[in-house]
Formats: structure tokens, sequence, C-alpha cells
């Protein structure tokens, strides 16, 4: 049998299809079967099939590992070279075939991952440790170079000079030649904690920050242009745990309610605007995306919500999964990792297409 995506429409399966939800509305994509288009599709791999033994294009597959670890987060430089770190200094590796554990790792929580290619990536979490990858090792930063000692929630990198990274206590740090240095007025008594940081990768070095009671800012490393806006005039009590940019002047946030933000730059003014919101009320704890018509967001009790640039759109998969992390290489192969029950080990989930 083959099956066939057409001109870029879905075929509707009967209980697996996808409706439109108009403006920015989250519906529900069930399994995610789809029709036989009979001639012109693609070849359906039994992989393929769906719980109905309808073919589908694309979809979410355990990948199995014996390495025990739990993972935070996830981060690649490519398909073929994937890092995912996590709880007491864990560190693993995908070289396309199969995870690596990497040993002699510091034994502190590491919450979060990031780089700008094979041989510069950096690793953050506890005690404000911060690691960093030269294609070879992973060597530690001296602590006496960064000024917080709380955890390192997030960390972002553009390049061999520019990344950023947000602490629990609300301090910002930004990369400057060798050294991690302290946005000026970023640790001050009650700040919120902060957990995202997306980078815009322009030429004033700006990122995007967001963390507790809804706050977001924009910051460069001489000041913060937009602090601490919210998105009505009561401060919001759920938490930003992620955000990802699809341009210079658009990002998206999500949060520990089900809250998806979209955050704009339009004339010199930041725009707020809350989006849409998981059903169910889920925390979400990661996005990512490859594009601004395809972007991914996972959380807690199995939440996996998907863009296509005008719907989020529910993905169904294995239940009882707290999935903490998502990225991908394309469009096609994206990862996403978490626990289930009582198994305090990571299962990694891909998200693969028909070759």
């Amino acid at each position: 049998g083959q099956c066939v995506l057409g001109d870029g429409g879905m075929t509707d399966a009967g209980d697996g299809g996808m409706t439109d939800a108009g403006d920015g509305g989250m519906t529900d994509a069930g399994d995610g079967g789809m029709t036989d288009a009979g001639d012109g599709g693609i070849t359906c791999k039994p992989d393929f099939n769906n719980d109905n033994g309808q073919c589908v294009p694309c979809k979410w597959t355990l990948f199995p590992t014996t390495n025990q670890v739990n993972v935070r987060a996830i981060w690649g430089a490519s398909a073929s070279d994937i890092w995912a770190v996590g709880n007491g200094g864990a560190i693993v590796r995908w070289d396309g075939v199969k995870w690596t554990t990497i040993s002699g790792i510091p034994q502190v929580d590491l919450y979060s991952v990031a780089g700008s290619g094979p041989r510069n990536a950096w690793a953050v979490g506890d005690g404000g440790v911060i690691l960093n990858w030269d294609g070879s090792t992973w060597a530690q930063t001296s602590p006496a170079r960064v000024s917080t000692k709380g955890q390192l929630r997030g960390v972002w990198v553009g390049s061999l000079t520019s990344a950023w990274a947000v602490a629990s206590n609300g301090a910002i740090l930004f990369l400057e030649g060798a050294d991690w240095k302290p946005l000026s007025g970023s640790e001050v008594a009650g700040a919120s904690a902060l957990f995202g940081v997306w980078g815009l990768g322009d030429i004033a070095n700006s990122a995007w920050v967001v963390g507790a009671n809804g706050s977001v800012s924009l910051v460069t490393p001489m000041t913060r242009l937009f602090p601490n806006i919210k998105p009505d005039s009561a401060a919001p009590t759920y938490a930003l745990r992620s955000v990802w940019g699809s341009s210079p002047n658009v990002a998206w946030a999500v949060a520990d309610n089900g809250q998806v933000l979209k955050l704009s730059i339009s004339d010199g003014t930041l725009n707020v605007e809350p989006f849409n919101r998981d059903a169910a009320g889920r925390a979400l704890n990661s996005v990512w995306g490859s594009s601004s018509d395809n972007i991914w967001a996972v959380g807690a009790s199995s939440a996996i919500i998907r863009w296509d640039g005008k719907t989020w759109t529910s993905i169904a998969i294995t239940t009882g999964l707290d999935l903490n992390s998502v990225w991908g290489s394309s469009a096609n192969d994206v990862w996403t990792v978490g626990t289930s029950g009582d198994d305090m080990y990571s299962k990694f989930y891909r998200w693969q297409c028909i070759p």
C-alpha cells in the first residue's frame, strides 16, 4: 500500500484526521492516520502503520536505549551528533546509531545544553556549573568566573563568542571572550527565577529571557531593553519554562499551565500575546521549531503539540510520559525525551517521516 501527502493537505482518515481550528485554536490529531492514496504516493513501511493499520507519513517512535540516565535537555549539531544532559552530571551522545554515556562529568544536575556547532557546546546546571565542549572533551569553567551559585536553568549559544545563560535566582550571564559575565542588575533580591533564553543573533547580541510569574525580557550585554513585560496588567501565576525564536522579531514561549505566548517586536514595541493553551492545562516544558510553520512543544502527561503556521494541534503519543525537552535536526527528524511512571530513567522518542 502507498500513502501520499499530496500538495500539503491531509486526507481525512476518519478517526485520525486533522481538522482546522480556525485562528490559533488547538485540535486533536488523534493517531495521525491517513488513507491510502492508491497511486503517486510513497511506499509505506511497516513501522509507519498506526494501531489501525493505516499508513502514516510521520510518527513518534520509542527509541530503545540501555543508558540509565534522567535527561533534562537535548540539543544537537546535526542529525548524527546530538547531546542530552541531566541529573547527576549525566551526558549522553547520539552518533547516528546509538546513544553513548560520557564519563568523567562532575556529578551535579545539568538543566540545559546548547551549541553552535560540533566543536562548540555548553551545558549548565546546579551551583552555577558551566561545562564547555570543544570537540574533544567537556571542561568545567571555573566557578569563580561565574557570578551566580544558584541553578543555571537555560543556555543559548550563537557562536564561539555569543552565548547567554539564565539562573533560578534571576541572574543573567553572557559570554564575552572566554569569560561569562553577569548582566548588570540581574541579581537583585526578589528577582523572578529565570528558566529559558533565546538569542536573536543580531548585531546587538540581544536575547529573549523568560521565567517565573510570566516574566518576559529582551536583553543585551548592556541592559534590559524591555524588562519584565507581562501579557496583562496582573502578574500571571504561571512560569514560562522555555522560549524559541522563529525569526529575529518573533519568538514563542511555553508555560507550566499549558499557556503558549507569541512574542514579537514591531516598531520598537514588544508585544506579548497569549496565543493558545493546552486544552487539558498540561505543563509545557520545552519548545523548538525548524521554521515558523513547524514548531513543537512538549510537557507533562504526554503533552505534545505542534504549530503548522495556522493551528496548534495535539499529537497523541504513549500515555504517562513527562517530557522535558524537544529538539530536531529538521522538520522530519525530531527528538523528545522524558520519564514514565515509576521508571526513573529517561525514554527517547523520535519523530521520523517515510524517506
